[in-house]
């Protein structure tokens, strides 16, 4: 489970916003994505609790401008947003990020204001898909045999390259990434939960098979 860090209310200044730009990493709870043209990607989800656990957990999207994107975060509804480079990580900030799901016992108050997400792991992903097929098998290249660990509906993964109808991906999970090659066709841009509306997207899983490349 992903550990939630809690932020202590603060003005940012300008050495906080000391990142010149938005960049691919994992940022505490949040996946995100950054293309050569500044669009931006993401998967936030954070759980709370112990036995019976609360998620919160939503997709983001939007274009950066200067070192922060105007984006909109989507889960059973919409909410507009902000995400903003900071120094060695982002802040995100949805006026009615408590409204998701799940997120009123999960996330701050400060989340209306600007919640400060440290980075954890950078990345190079210029966007971020979710699994919409039942498996989706690792391969090690293109139309090779397929390996023995597979991707299931609903995760999310990294999109690191693309050639022709192949996606060149890693997924995290514990903390570790692993990396192949999947079918584009199993898989879909990231949009609101409406196929899923009382189970969350998973949180990253450990691959009960063996990964193909781990980094």
């Amino acid at each position: 489970m992903l550990t939630f860090i809690a932020v202590v209310p603060c003005i940012f200044t300008g050495a906080a916003l000391a990142q010149t730009r938005l960049r691919s990493g994992v940022y505490e709870g949040l996946m995100l994505a950054v293309d050569s043209q500044g669009a931006v990607s993401g998967y936030f989800r954070e759980g709370q609790g112990i036995g019976v656990t609360k998620t919160c957990s939503f997709y983001l999207s939007g274009r950066e401008k200067g070192n922060q994107a105007n984006v909109v975060t989507r889960s059973v509804e919409a909410f507009p947003g902000t995400l903003k480079a900071a120094d060695q990580g982002v802040i995100l900030q949805i006026a009615n990020g408590r409204d998701h799901p799940g997120c009123a016992s999960v996330l701050p108050s400060l989340i209306s204001e600007g919640m400060l997400l440290d980075l954890d792991a950078k990345a190079d992903w210029t966007s971020l898909r979710r699994v919409i097929a039942k498996k989706s098998y690792l391969f090690q290249k293109p139309n090779a045999r397929k390996g023995r660990s597979y991707l299931v509906m609903g995760d999310v993964v990294g999109v690191l390259s693309k050639s022709r109808d192949w996606l060149s991906v890693e997924y995290g999970n514990e903390g570790k990434r692993v990396r192949g090659w999947i079918h584009a066709a199993d898989t879909a841009e990231l949009k609101a939960l409406t196929q899923s509306l009382t189970t969350p997207p998973p949180a990253f899983r450990t691959l009960l098979l063996l990964p193909l490349e781990a980094t």
